[in-house]
């Protein structure tokens, strides 16, 4: 009977388990919900700011932000959005692979290195193993606010300004669906013109001056773009780890069904063993 008593207690741990993932599994669901309500909301705002941008550097009045034009600077900067917990299945395996072939691709020579802004555990943990300078790290919270992003941003802004980077990108996971989460890189600056959503050239008269109004313009935008791959690496993590749940929920349905049946198999032999030994006791006496 402790065959049988070992199994038993498997199958109660296994119960408790189906549990756990399912309630995850439910809640994960509710988050993805929360979290494409805001992605929406912020899309209004978005597409204006892209697009006076995208006037922006259209504009032949002479006037130019240092944000548009490369400088010779060969150092790069990342910004990685990662997860701070896992049970989410390869959502953070693909990102990193798809980041460290990126990172295989840039002219990275002996007296240029590479700088990282981070968001989550995991981030930082692989940039750190690829030996990259962190010079910032935020957690990767369930619910990020604007004034998450300000800080990480404007001190990889500030040193592309300064010209002590020459790139800077943003790896973070794109949000296509609940099923596919699509590893993205981006490269936020310089701006490249022909991702901004503008076909003409707007000469805008601004007052006190256009450099006052250009400079805050171009670091709402780069807020903007990196608030918005928060809400979708965000709502990439909860998808993921629904999908992770529900499999493992399913799983933990087939192995209950296989331990039953092994515990009434061997319930019955045990009870087959028991009349044997019944009828042989009986014959014994006889």
């Amino acid at each position: 009977m402790s065959k049988a008593r070992e199994i038993k207690n498997k199958i109660s741990s296994i119960s408790n388990t189906k549990k756990i993932t399912n309630a995850m599994e439910l809640v994960a669901i509710s988050k993805i919900k929360r979290t494409r309500e805001k992605m929406e909301a912020l899309q209004p705002y978005k597409r204006s700011i892209i697009k006076m941008v995208g006037h922006m550097a259209l504009d032949d009045s002479g006037h130019g932000h240092p944000a548009f034009h490369y400088n010779e600077n060969k150092n790069v900067g990342y910004i990685v959005i990662g997860t701070d917990r896992g049970l989410c299945g390869g959502l953070n395996v693909n990102l990193f692979r798809h980041l460290y072939s990126h990172i295989q691709k840039q002219e990275i020579s002996d007296n240029s290195s590479i700088v990282s802004a981070t968001f989550g555990r995991k981030a930082l943990a692989f940039m750190k193993k690829q030996g990259v300078t962190i010079i910032g790290h935020s957690p990767a919270k369930e619910n990020p606010k604007m004034e998450d992003v300000i800080a990480e941003i404007r001190q990889l802004t500030k040193l592309y300004m300064d010209k002590q980077i020459g790139k800077l990108f943003l790896v973070f996971n794109s949000f296509v669906n609940t099923l596919l989460q699509q590893p993205t890189v981006i490269q936020l600056l310089p701006i490249v013109k022909e991702t901004l959503d503008s076909k003409y050239k707007w000469s805008y008269k601004c007052e006190p001056s256009f450099e006052d109004i250009q400079f805050p313009l171009i670091q709402r935008y780069l807020e903007s773009v990196l608030y918005q791959s928060l809400l979708e690496a965000v709502a990439c993590e909860q998808a993921a780890r629904m999908v992770a749940m529900k499999s493992a929920t399913e799983n933990a349905d087939q192995m209950l069904n296989d331990m039953k049946q092994l515990f009434n198999r061997q319930r019955q032999d045990s009870i087959t063993q028991e009349i044997s030994e019944i009828i042989g006791g009986a014959n014994a006496i006889n």
